[in-house]
């Protein structure tokens, strides 16, 4: 029953994903802004989840539907903003700090890696 909670969150957070960068176009939105709206609104929401299920007002399996599959859907960088916030408040700067330099520049460099790959491949690029 997990999974299937799981899938049907996920289905869901990527149609809204998808619904929500059609609608950054319409309104004349940049993709580098539609995403930052949709990464931004996906870590309010899982902040948000997470409190209610913090003070058990939701459920595990709703916890399983809005946050690892409708949130994960929409957006995994809520997943990961939750992560360094959780970190920070249970004392754990140090590795708060360090992830979120990882993962920022991480990012950053494997996303040029796998451009830069593509178009040695031949795939084209930017």
């Amino acid at each position: 029953m997990d999974l299937v909670l799981v899938f049907a969150g996920g289905g869901a957070g990527a149609v809204a994903r998808h619904l929500v960068g059609l609608a950054g176009k319409t309104i004349g939105l940049g993709v580098g802004a539609t995403t930052l709206a949709i990464n931004l609104a996906g870590s309010f929401l899982i902040g948000l989840v997470f409190s209610f299920f913090g003070r058990n007002l939701i459920s595990p399996a709703a916890r399983l539907l809005l946050m690892t599959g409708f949130l994960g859907g929409f957006t995994t960088f809520s997943t990961y903003t939750l992560d360094i916030v959780s970190s920070l408040r249970t004392g754990r700067i140090g590795a708060a700090l360090l992830v979120a330099a990882i993962a920022n520049l991480g990012g950053f460099l494997c996303a040029a890696a796998g451009i830069l790959a593509g178009e040695r491949i031949g795939f084209g690029g930017i």
